[in-house]
């Protein structure tokens, strides 16, 4: 979809718009993205200081929470330190159903694939996730069925933590690539980009065959919400 369009959509749509959208929709739009080794891009405020205040007050109860494995979302050896309330259930709650009634829309969805290039009509996929000490996820390029991906850094630390962050990595055996599903052993790669664990901090990329990343041990917990478009 073009600028133009999203343009459209916004003015048709602008008494339903929260002022906050506006505020993410900047930040996003005009950040710069890097198209090497695979396209992505990390900036600061995605969201409000207010709103992100708000959403990092309201955190779902331990109640809300469950393994991906009890959602059946993943295979039974997935990491149970991480912990996670679908999109569907924050629509429900207090707070989290203004700030889901947007981030789910057709606006921001329209954005996201502008911002990559993405021609298509996919769902999108929310995920509030809490991530025990101890988590760890070895690099790997996300399930095949990925378009894209966002994570905004829910952590209220002033201090910026890249032992929590998001790692981008490089395939020690040249050339190497994954069609997206298996993790692998982080002595095989090599390194080449943290993305902070920090407050109000976001990172979003695109899925390819190459797109390495992943989560390096830590010894504290962190809290990241999660948006995916998948075909």
């Amino acid at each position: 979809m073009s600028l133009g369009k999203i343009a459209d959509l916004y003015c048709a749509n602008v008494d339903d718009i929260a002022d906050s959208e506006g505020w993410t929709a900047y930040h996003l739009m005009n950040a710069q993205v890097k198209s090497w080794p695979f396209p992505h891009v990390a900036f600061n405020s995605p969201l409000r200081p207010d709103v992100f205040a708000l959403l990092h007050k309201f955190v779902p109860s331990n109640q809300h929470f469950r393994t991906l494995n009890e959602l059946g979302r993943v295979s039974a050896s997935y990491p149970t330190e991480r912990k996670v309330v679908p999109g569907d259930v924050l629509r429900e709650l207090p707070y989290w159903s203004a700030f889901m009634k947007w981030f789910r829309s057709e606006r921001f969805f329209a954005m996201m694939l502008a911002k990559f290039n993405v021609v298509g009509s996919y769902p999108a996929d929310v995920l509030l996730c809490q991530d025990a000490a101890g988590y760890v996820l070895g690099p790997h390029t996300d399930a095949p069925h990925k378009v894209l991906s966002m994570i905004i850094y829910l952590g209220d630390e002033l201090r910026a933590d890249p032992t929590r962050g998001t790692h981008l990595y490089l395939p020690r055996q040249y050339g190497f690539t994954c069609a997206g599903g298996p993790h692998y052993n982080v002595e095989n790669f090599v390194r080449i980009r943290s993305i902070p664990y920090a407050r109000n901090r976001a990172f979003a990329f695109r899925k390819t065959a190459n797109s390495f990343h992943g989560v390096e041990r830590a010894s504290e917990p962190r809290t990241v919400l999660i948006y995916d478009i998948r075909n």
